[in-house]
């Protein structure tokens, strides 16, 4: 009797999940949940997929947003599930029936957990991608094309080569800055890196300027699509990729529109190869002394002059035999012999970015972690500015992310919260340091500016330019605010997309003029409306801040059947009101408890209105509902924007 009953119920969940808890089919599908280590939680998302008849997972993580990880072989044997992961291999224990699986990773102490749920795949910012293949003389470098939709922004498109640092990298470690890229309207040339991958030729044997002359043929390959506007190539270098771009810099017949470093050197190879050394020796703990310091670089001066002259070995050698005892041994190189790596390296490597970076005057954004051994920015960023200032450079930045390592990122730690006391402590899971994505798309954005809709006109399209708030122009492209959270700026604008809108907007720079900007929107719509689009599938919104370009746009225009819509935007000041006469079809949406109200006041004096319609919402979320795509606000604009 209990044999049946336990063979009914296996057999009645494996009917409620249409599937068997051992079966692949239980497992393909996209799930979301997190790994948790002593209370702290690090979001994971994974795609399970069946490649060919082998169970594959693509797991995602949001805090290390720009990398892309190829997918891993997961098993299935008596109900548990593995497959590994950067910290293990998980084990799995699945209940089909609820769309739940939960397990341990690896073996570490404190344990580490993993609890995953069966999820809705959210619709994702489609990109366009095309496997392509570039010559530098004999050798073929293969790579990926990451475009723009072509229904999401027209082409050309500004477009970036990125450059690989040190060691046999292939492109997946590009990949998922480029997709970010392109959903933002810029297009990237990843590749596979000379003698990696499916790119052919001898890693090993080759230097820095192989590697910058692949670039300049990545550059020239560029140019000759006609996707690709050859005004708005630009550079980005990673790590040694940063000596390359400087190379590439001062040689390319392409122009540059602008190159960008992570942790890029300013120093000559020699120093750099010394300077790691002694950094990684400050970080260690350990109380060196002076001395210790100064021997410590003197034998690494010895490896240099070794590598870069051929000169010395015997030398080098009784320094090695002298350092091997030394408490700072294991931070410097200790040759055994003459073809020790690091000497090949840097015999194929001599370089100072020096001469070429004096040269470079294109807008120049370098960045640099506060804790990264390998490029300090001691050493690294002042020298960078001083040569950008000698070339007379006038668009250059650093900065410096506290402590983030040489990859920009967090490393997990436990670290301190707040002074109570007993001490309060959190496990940090690694991360990207806060800020380098936001800071570097609003940095080349705002340098390159996508093309908009305006410049490749559909007249049978309706076109929806959406004015974002302040706070992105304060914050970066999605902000945070303290009591309305974060500003779905990406989410909004997929919205009306999705709508059919043809989409027009962009990143406001900080402290944007209204009336210089509103000018600006006003001449955008005389383009539509010269090229023969109907002015009633012309709609303008405008939040907050944007709503005050919105009624100055309405002012300036003074066509009585373009559309406009108001968001949280009638909260001004009686000498902003002198400004405003408002024309055309004007849609005004408030929120009861927000300080920002009724537009009666811009209404009463508006010579040019033909239609008018005011919207009180009751969310309660005050100015906090201009934050996120909701329905209240956006079926009302939706349906303004579509009336005859």
């Amino acid at each position: 009797m209990k044999k049946g009953t336990s063979f009914c119920s296996v057999l009645l969940l494996c009917l409620m999940a249409f599937v068997c808890p051992g079966s692949q089919d239980s497992i393909v599908g996209y799930w979301q949940g997190a790994l948790m280590r002593e209370g702290a939680v690090q979001i994971i998302r994974i795609d399970f997929f069946d490649d060919a008849g082998t169970l594959k997972a693509r797991i995602e993580t949001p805090d290390l947003v720009t990398s892309e990880p190829p997918p891993v072989s997961a098993t299935i044997e008596n109900g548990k599930l593995q497959f590994d992961t950067a910290f293990g291999k998980a084990t799995l224990t699945i209940d089909p029936g609820m769309g739940e699986m939960m397990g341990s990773v690896g073996d570490t102490t404190p344990p580490l957990r993993i609890h995953l749920k069966r999820a809705f795949k959210p619709v994702e910012v489609a990109v366009r991608t095309e496997e392509v293949q570039f010559r530098n003389g004999e050798v073929m470098l293969s790579g990926t094309l990451v475009m723009p939709e072509l229904t999401r922004a027209p082409a050309p498109y500004a477009a970036v080569v990125w450059i690989h640092g040190r060691g046999k990298a292939t492109r997946s470690g590009f990949r998922g800055f480029a997709r970010i890229l392109a959903q933002r309207g810029v297009a990237s040339l990843i590749y596979d890196k000379r003698g990696a991958g499916a790119s052919t030729g001898d890693h090993d044997k080759s230097g820095m300027y192989d590697f910058a002359g692949d670039a300049l043929a990545g550059l020239a390959f560029l140019a000759t699509r006609p996707e690709i506007d050859g005004q708005r190539i630009g550079l980005h270098g990673t790590s040694a990729g940063g000596w390359v771009a400087a190379i590439v810099a001062t040689r390319t017949k392409i122009p540059l529109a602008f190159i960008i470093t992570s942790v890029g050197p300013a120093d000559s190879v020699r120093d750099q190869q010394i300077h790691v050394a002694e950094y990684s020796m400050r970080q260690s703990g350990i109380d060196f002394t002076q001395a210790e310091y100064a021997a410590a670089a003197a034998h690494m001066g010895l490896v240099q002059d070794f590598a870069y002259t051929n000169k010395g070995w015997e030398a080098l050698r009784a320094s090695v035999i002298k350092a091997k005892p030394t408490r700072w041994a294991r931070f410097v190189d200790l040759p055994e012999s003459e073809s020790y790596e690091d000497i090949t390296w840097v015999r194929l490597n001599q370089y100072d970015p020096g001469p070429d970076l004096r040269k470079i005057t294109v807008p120049f954004l370098a960045l640099y972690g506060g804790s990264d051994y390998v490029v300090p920015p001691e050493e690294n960023a002042k020298k960078l500015e001083r040569y950008l200032t000698q070339a007379g450079n006038r668009d250059f930045k650093t900065i410096t992310f506290p402590g983030a390592d040489h990859g920009l990122a967090i490393p997990g730690q436990l670290r301190r919260v707040g002074s109570d006391q007993p001490e309060k402590y959190y496990w940090l899971w690694r991360k990207r340091a806060p800020g380098v994505v936001e800071t570097t798309i609003d940095w080349l954005l705002q340098r390159i500016q996508p093309k908009t809709a305006v410049e490749k006109t559909k007249t049978n399209a309706r076109y929806l330019f959406y004015l974002h708030g302040r706070i992105i122009e304060d914050r970066g492209m999605r902000p945070t605010h303290e009591r309305n959270g974060v500003y779905e700026y990406e989410q909004i604008l997929e919205t009306f997309r999705r709508e059919g809108f043809e989409v027009i907007s962009e990143a406001r720079k900080k402290d944007t003029d209204v009336e210089v900007y509103a000018a600006k929107v006003a001449e955008e719509v005389r383009g539509l409306l010269g090229a023969d689009v109907s002015p009633h599938k012309i709609t303008i919104v405008g939040a907050s801040k944007g709503a005050f370009i919105t009624m100055l746009a309405s002012t300036y225009l003074k066509n009585k059947d373009i559309n406009f819509v108001v968001l949280a935007g009638c909260a001004a000041d009686d000498s902003f009101l002198r400004l405003v006469d408002l024309h055309g079809r004007v849609l005004s949406v408030y929120e009861r408890s927000d300080v920002a109200g009724s537009c009666h006041k811009f209404r009463s004096d508006a010579t040019g209105l033909s239609s008018y319609h005011e919207v009180e919402l009751k969310t309660g979320l005050g100015h906090g509902f201009i934050f996120r795509p909701m329905k209240e606000w956006v079926d009302p604009v939706v349906s303004w924007a579509r009336m005859k």
